[in-house]
């Protein structure tokens, strides 16, 4: 299961800022002239001039957002994984019963295993924010998937620092995880399955290209939606 939650200038006018006469406006380094003529009346005259100007001014630079970098999970983190299954928000997303926790034994899932299955953690600034698993369906060891095609690949993924939500890591993660998995030339396919009650999740999937194919109880807290994203439909974006 899945988790997902997921500037303008103002221009002021001339008024709020007053008149230089020519003496003091010469005074003034130039640098401080050319600030000042934004909101003086010369702004005004310039608009004129060139229609695109103040919208050309009311245009914010766009703020970067820091990189998502991705590393093998290891050992290491079972601490920090431990501790994101107890969050609240990662529990609301991956178990329809609150009280019935879908936690992993970490030890366990991160030990070296033969179906092939693999988690990476996503750091954000040498911060652990988070983290993915890519597996084979058909060879997974639980069989969670049930009898499925060979040539798939499923993709678990969810933000497990709270203060890390809704900042556009998670998009960073899964355009990582859909790239890392079609690079294998034999999978033709990947498969999801957020909550049915996620419909959150379900729009942040629909978003990569994925399609809803059937809802699907898997277990007692498992009440899910199956989407799927064709490679050959990805490729074509």
């Amino acid at each position: 299961m899945i988790l997902q939650h997921f500037t303008s200038v103002q221009l002021f006018r001339s008024s709020a800022v007053g008149t230089l006469c020519p003496a003091q406006s010469r005074m003034m380094p130039a640098v401080v002239r050319k600030s000042l003529d934004v909101f003086s009346g010369r702004r005004d005259r310039d608009a004129l001039r060139n229609p695109n100007w103040a919208s050309s001014m009311q245009r914010a630079p766009a703020m970067s957002m820091p990189a998502v970098k991705i590393r093998p999970a290891a050992l290491r983190d079972v601490p920090t994984l431990t501790r994101w299954d107890g969050e609240q928000h990662v529990i609301t997303a991956t178990s329809d019963d609150p009280s019935v926790p879908d936690k992993f034994d970490w030890n366990h899932e991160l030990a070296p295993r033969a179906d092939g299955t693999q988690f990476f953690v996503a750091e954000v600034e040498e911060r652990p924010i988070g983290i993915l698993g890519v597996l084979d369906p058909a060879r997974e060891r639980t069989h969670y998937w049930g009898a499925v095609a060979v040539n798939l690949r499923a993709i678990d993924i969810w933000i497990g620092e709270k203060d890390a939500l809704g900042k556009g890591y998670g998009s960073q993660m899964m355009k990582w995880a859909i790239d890392y998995c079609f690079a294998e030339p034999n999978v033709v396919a990947i498969v999801v399955d957020p909550l049915y009650s996620n419909t959150r999740a379900h729009r942040f999937y629909e978003k990569f290209g994925f399609r809803r194919v059937e809802r699907r109880q898997f277990d007692a807290i498992s009440d899910c939606l199956v989407m799927r994203l064709e490679k050959g439909s990805y490729d074509a974006r």
